[in-house]
């Protein structure tokens, strides 16, 4: 967006164009005094110094005593200046004190083309539908109002405008890029790096809340923390912090809940009967939606992406910002600076990732491996704040359009336009995570470099709140030794929480009791099931069934052992229900042949065999009559 352009009448000679802060500048050198002639590009006029608000300093008491009346001259701009329109002098009447020009607003025209009646004292000119207004209340700050639907898209500017009319506070100082680095070394080394040598064969059970309580401490504050450390608001209610961040652990969860849900039923149903007005258009992007979700899950890599950068990225990344929208729509950005507001975007990003963490990515979730905690906490989570933040400073520089948007849908675009880049960058991510802990490490590390372009952008030429207070616990955050020892602290609680994990053989038993249906957990400790004495034969026959849950086919195996001193002839096992070859009885039998006394064999997937709860097994030899068991 175009920072609004002024010219300035310096003895005869039109200067121009200026931004804001080249005005100043020329205020500030005493080259613009309160009779210079100042024109902007939505002024008509030009207009003396003294009568923009805030641009001069304030006048004396003997000055502003008798104000004379003001005479409004017609000025036919230079051909580099603005195109002006040429309208008749006009002298106001004599004022109490100086009228003071605060805000421009579109009016809506008449039917006939013409505008409203408008006293003469309150406008000095008119350009198509939009109006210079002079309020006569010096205190009372204004901000641009538009109306008009077809006019507003035109006439938004930047807030380096609004500022402009009043009075700002000083410079925000640009962020080190040196002062990333906690972050960096939280995210990159401890929780990348750390998590990802971590083999598979720790885990976590089913029921270990004290390792993610321990992660969740150790780096959860040091991720705000070292956040702070690098922007260094001069102002953070600690308040609104976690009312943020609380809002987007709950309720951002629960509206992506919600929005999968609703997609996933209008991708199963017809639109066509429903696809009519409003109702009809958000059915068809629910569907849209839906479609995408349901690409994450194919095969090619191309597809996947599509669908995590539509579905998961675009969702995900525009859900976080709706507390950032509702403080810009209830104007409460207005009192922040940017730096501020990017924090607050960081504590939504970092509310949702540990809403996502509690409800699908821990040990009771199902995520039982202890480097993959690691990486959730100490990197996944950063990164989802380093998105937000991105996204919160796109939205930052939108709000002027959020903010005079008509109706549902016009908000909605800006706010999915904010959320764009980034759910490109979250897609990929997504993407690319599933091919190695490596290459999540590259496109995590491009993650930061894209955080301190941005954070350059959106602070050159932004200034502080001229009434915002310094937050004592947030300035204490800029030196080195808090972050040193928050460091150190996540280190510790990242041993303690390794130190609660058990080994794959330890922790396998009961993860699959709690994720295998309960026809199947007899089978996961394993159990003997000894061959009956067969009714007329000449003895019992000598064999016992030991029934397990194979980990590596995730099927129920069973070894046979020859518990006589005699070897078994002609053994054969057969059952109504399995994965060998059909006999002529239409019964599934495998051969095993002789078995040697005290001997075992296997009967698995890999032969060809796969038990189930329930089944009729039958086992029979050349020696003795058919013994048949039946499985629990």
């Amino acid at each position: 967006m175009a920072v609004q352009q002024w010219f300035v009448e310096e003895n005869g000679i039109r200067i121009g164009p200026l931004s804001p802060r080249e005005l100043r500048a020329l205020v500030a050198a005493g080259r613009v005094g309160p009779q210079t002639r100042i024109c902007h590009d939505l002024m008509t006029e030009y207009v003396p110094a003294r009568r923009i608000k805030g641009l001069l300093p304030a006048p004396s008491a003997a000055a502003a005593a008798a104000p004379e009346p003001i005479p409004v001259s017609v000025a036919e701009p230079a051909a580099s200046g603005p195109a002006l329109t040429p309208r008749a002098s006009v002298v106001l009447p004599t004022l109490p004190t100086l009228p003071v020009l605060t805000s421009i607003e579109a009016l809506p025209d008449h039917a006939d083309g013409r505008l409203g009646p408008t006293p003469m004292t309150s406008y000095l000119g008119t350009k198509t539908g939009a109006e210079l207004e002079i309020e006569t209340s010096p205190t009372t700050p204004s901000r641009r109002h538009y109306q008009r639907p077809a006019y507003r898209s035109q006439a938004v500017r930047e807030r380096a405008d609004e500022r402009l009319l009043t009075p700002q506070g000083p410079a925000l100082a640009m962020p080190a890029p040196t002062d990333i680095w906690p972050l960096a070394v939280l995210c990159l080394l401890f929780g990348w790096v750390g998590g990802g040598m971590l083999t598979a064969d720790r885990m976590y059970l089913p029921n270990a809340v004290a390792p993610s309580l321990a992660l969740a401490l150790g780096g959860v504050p040091l991720t705000y923390a070292a956040i702070i450390h690098y922007l260094k608001p001069k102002s953070l209610p600690l308040g609104r912090v976690l009312l943020v961040a609380g809002f987007t652990a709950v309720f951002g969860i629960l509206t992506l809940l919600l929005l999968q849900f609703l997609a996933a039923i209008a991708v199963s149903t017809n639109f066509r009967f429903l696809f009519h007005g409003s109702i009809g258009l958000l059915f068809l992007v629910l569907k849209l939606i839906g479609l995408a979700y349901h690409l994450t899950t194919s095969s090619d890599i191309w597809l996947r992406w599509v669908g995590f950068v539509f579905g998961v990225g675009l969702c995900e990344e525009t859900v976080k910002l709706l507390p950032l929208v509702a403080l810009i729509i209830w104007r409460v950005d207005r009192v922040l600076s940017v730096h501020t507001f990017l924090a607050l975007g960081f504590a939504s990003g970092v509310g949702f990732g540990i809403g996502e963490a509690l409800y699908c990515y821990s040990p009771w979730c199902g995520n039982y491996g202890a480097g993959s905690n690691v990486i959730r906490w100490y990197s996944v989570i950063p990164s989802h704040a380093i998105y937000t933040t991105v996204c919160a400073a796109f939205l930052w520089r939108l709000a002027d359009k959020l903010e005079y948007s008509d109706g549902f849908w016009q908000r909605a675009g800006v706010v999915a336009t904010a959320a764009a880049i980034m759910a490109f960058v979250h897609g990929t991510y997504d993407t690319v995570c599933s091919l190695g802990v490596v290459v999540a490490l590259v496109m995590d590390t491009l993650l930061f470099g894209v955080l301190l372009w941005v954070v350059r952008w959106v602070t050159t030429d932004a200034t502080e709140p001229p009434d915002s207070k310094t937050t004592p616990w947030s300035h204490s955050l800029s030196t080195i030794g808090p972050m040193v020892a928050g460091l150190g602290g996540a280190l510790v609680m990242m041993v303690l929480a390794l130190t609660l994990s058990s080994s794959r053989e330890q922790a396998m038993p009961a993860i699959l009791m709690a994720e295998l249906p309960a026809q199947y957990r007899p089978y996961i400790k394993g159990f003997d099931l000894p061959v009956p004495r067969v009714p007329g034969a000449p003895a019992r026959l000598p064999v016992t069934a030991h029934f397990t849950f194979d980990l590596t086919s995730g099927t129920v195996s069973a070894t046979l052992t020859n518990e006589g001193d005699d070897t078994l002839h002609g053994m054969i096992v057969s059952c109504a229900l399995g994965g060998a070859e059909d006999d002529d009885s239409g019964r599934k039998s495998t051969t095993i042949g002789d078995l040697a006394p005290h001997a075992s064999t296997v009967l698995d997937k890999l032969r060809g065999w796969e038990f189930n709860p329930g089944d009729e097994l039958t086992i029979s030899t050349d020696d003795y009559q058919d013994a048949v068991l039946d499985l629990p």
